[in-house]
């Protein structure tokens, strides 16, 4: 299932835990693992505003240089000799690169350059996140909080997102993990529609048509002897009522299709609300 891993390390941020999951799953998936550390270009500018005003144009340039020698060492030292060495003992293929740019960019730009299917990063709350790279990445994005809970994933369906291939990745790495898992249907009746398998929303439907719509998906589900709950409400409120019930290790979510105002700008974005109010670790499928 994730064949080509794909763990991007800010200049600015950087979380042993995200090596340490990789590990976990690419023992179990048989892996290649990519770190690229990418410095920051935002960091650069804030050492040019440091730099004396007076000084002349090849001070600043040498400025320049000692600071990307300084960040390329540290790549080298405390993130690429601490990853390979894990890599090596695990036998897991391992590849790594140091660019320099915007983060968003450069990670959209290495997706379509080597084919990857899952991005692994980590995240802290007094670091910027990049709402950007959740709408436009292409390939399921794993965001890792580096807090303790309890081992479980939490699978979210809805009538908001296709939910066919959620069930299965839930599954496939509660194994690869060894992890409980639970599934969870969540009918938002906020936005009645039902979100097909390619994605499509329908047209309005009531309430009645919504549950049975759910009813059909949780009786193919308790097929495979896999238990579902199912609920109405907000999507974002119950996600973060049932996290906080159950305390999971990793919350997965599918590609919701939430409604967009006249001007095509989504009355919510679920995705980086939960990241910013959520002290759970997410996947998000695509």
């Amino acid at each position: 299932m994730f064949q080509n891993i794909l763990i991007p390390v800010s200049s600015e941020h950087y979380s042993k835990q995200i090596v340490y999951r990789s590990i976990q799953l690419a023992e179990y998936f048989k892996s290649t693992v990519t770190l690229l550390y990418i410095i920051e270009e935002r960091t650069m500018d804030q050492t040019d505003m440091l730099t004396d005003s007076y000084r002349t144009y090849y001070d600043r340039m040498e400025t320049q240089e000692d600071f990307m020698k300084k960040q390329q060492l540290n790549a080298t030292q405390v993130i690429f000799d601490f990853a390979s060495h894990l890599f090596e003992q695990k036998g897991i293929a391992f590849n790594h690169y140091i660019l320099y740019g915007e983060f968003s960019d450069l990670i959209l730009k290495e997706i379509k350059k080597r084919r990857y299917d899952l991005v692994l990063m980590g995240y802290e709350k007094q670091c910027i996140f990049h709402s950007r790279l959740i709408k436009e990445i292409t390939v399921p994005l794993w965001i890792e909080i580096n807090k303790k809970h309890k081992p479980r994933i939490l699978g979210v369906c809805s009538n908001l997102a296709p939910n066919e291939l959620l069930p299965s990745v839930s599954d496939e790495l509660s194994k690869a993990l060894n992890w409980e898992m639970l599934l969870y249907y969540i009918i938002d009746k906020s936005d009645p529609i039902i979100v097909d398998k390619k994605g499509k929303r329908s047209e309005k439907k009531t309430l009645s048509e919504l549950q049975q719509e759910s009813k059909r998906f949780i009786e193919d589900i308790q097929k495979q002897q896999v238990t579902i709950e199912t609920n109405i409400g907000g999507l974002e409120q119950e996600i973060l009522k049932k996290a906080k019930k159950y305390d999971p290790a990793l919350i997965i979510i599918g590609k919701e299709q939430k409604r967009r105002g006249s001007f095509g700008l989504p009355y919510g974005d679920i995705k980086r609300k939960l990241v910013q109010k959520c002290k759970y670790s997410l996947l998000f499928i695509k």
